[in-house]
């Protein structure tokens, strides 16, 4: 599915009819089926054309920024997972922008387990309706069950975050990482073999196991060294698995 060109990468899987289709969504995970030679867990990746070619930037917020009902889906393996941004604008297979959409400053934010939840994009809290209005951002309406990260902001305002977005945020440095979490029990021997941390210099020493890219020690060693990191990594195949073996669909 992917081709390593000589200026850069071509995702076969992707439309090639000269158009620009924008990242709407990534959607539910499947396991491996060798029947059709699927050898990675993979996740469908949404996607719609947008509606005016050339685009400005400043309208790609508005729902008519993009036709939802011709979104299309593909399956990726998870270890592409980091080259898909939700909201990134693909043409011919590559990537053709990562618009910055609207930027916003959080300051003195507190992000901890009093302030943040884990919530279905599909959820609608008593009577405020729904967080994620459809007619306002109808591209999740086939995932409505995807898990998503709810920040509590000031102003009884809420951030909401794709879970997949936050794996591919904090742990997407390579392709062989990600592929480790999917393949659930996460076992420490498959990422490092040794580490050494120097509490008075704050140093870090870390072996890592074969075939995993030194791109992402960094995040190996967040996962060797702290708890917190270290659940969040596991929880991801553990979950999915749970799921998976419950005949249900893998958020």
């Amino acid at each position: 599915m992917l081709i390593a060109g000589t200026d850069s990468l071509t995702v076969s899987a992707l439309p090639a009819d000269g158009r620009a289709w924008r990242i709407d969504w990534v959607g539910n995970l499947a396991f491996p089926n060798r029947m059709i030679r699927r050898m990675q867990p993979s996740v469908l990746l949404h996607f719609s054309p947008l509606r005016d070619d050339p685009y400005d930037s400043t309208d790609l917020l508005s729902a008519a920024a993009t036709n939802a009902h011709y979104q299309r889906k593909c399956w990726v393996s998870v270890g592409s997972l980091g080259l898909f941004r939700v909201g990134d604008i693909w043409r011919n297979g590559r990537i053709e922008s990562r618009p910055d959409y609207q930027l916003e400053t959080f300051p003195e934010l507190v992000v901890d387990s009093s302030t943040t939840t884990i919530v279905k994009a599909g959820l609608s809290p008593q009577e405020n309706g729904f967080l994620l209005p459809l007619e306002e951002h109808p591209w999740h309406r086939q995932n409505t069950q995807s898990y998503c990260l709810a920040v509590n902001l000031p102003d009884n305002r809420k951030m909401i975050i794709p879970c997949y977005e936050l794996i591919r945020f904090y742990f997407g440095s390579s392709s062989s990482l990600l592929i480790q979490f999917f393949q659930p029990p996460l076992k420490h021997d498959r990422l490092y073999t040794d580490h050494k941390f120097d509490n008075s210099t704050k140093h870090l020493q870390i072996s890592l196991a074969p075939k995993i890219s030194g791109y992402s020690a960094a995040d190996i060693g967040r996962i060797a060294c702290d708890p917190v990191a270290k659940r969040a990594a596991a929880i991801i195949g553990t979950s999915s698995l749970k799921a998976s073996v419950t005949g249900r669909e893998c958020y």
